[in-house]
């Protein structure tokens, strides 16, 4: 049979030894980055068309975009306009999504604003704090009525003892 020992940790003891990165992450970071970069390569290299067709009474627009390269950047801006919408987009929501965990609300959009609401809302609170103190006022009344009534109701019963007692007297 194993004997138990009681063992202290001290505070070294206590701290547990970091985890050592995975060697394994900086590879596929690796991966994958390479993998972004090679799609990207082939979506770039599939910006540009493989034939224009030719009208037979081109225009002005027909005539600039008669050409590969110009085709190719303008699909290019595009490209990069919609990039920037979504990351716009990702960034409102995100940042509202944060907003309103933090219990901030929005005040005011454009022209619009929500003083009416606020107005309101102070309102309701004053309503709500009077409403409080006219609850515990109406407490502190109940309880005076109580005090009052058992006193009433100690003399009544001090008289009645009293009319008992003279009662008593009165008869030989």
């Amino acid at each position: 049979m194993a004997e138990e020992t009681d063992v202290e940790s001290s505070p070294e003891a206590e701290q547990e030894a970091p985890e050592k990165p995975s060697s394994e992450s900086p590879v596929a970071g690796l991966l994958i980055l390479l993998g972004l970069l090679v799609a990207g390569g082939y979506g770039i290299s599939q910006l540009a068309p493989d034939e224009i067709r030719e009208k037979s009474d081109p225009g002005f627009l027909d005539n600039i975009f008669a050409n590969d390269v110009v085709i190719a950047a303008a699909r290019l801006v595009a490209l990069f306009a919609a990039i920037v919408a979504l990351a716009g987009g990702v960034y409102i929501v995100g940042s509202m999504v944060v907003r309103m965990g933090r219990g901030e609300w929005l005040r005011k959009a454009g022209p619009f604003e929500s003083q009416v609401i606020e107005a309101k809302l102070e309102e309701a609170t004053d309503f709500f704090d009077d409403w409080l103190e006219a609850l515990q006022t109406n407490e502190d009344l109940e309880e005076r009525l109580q005090e009052r009534d058992d006193a009433i109701q100690g003399l009544l019963l001090e008289r009645e003892a009293l009319i008992e007692d003279l009662h008593a007297r009165d008869k030989p």
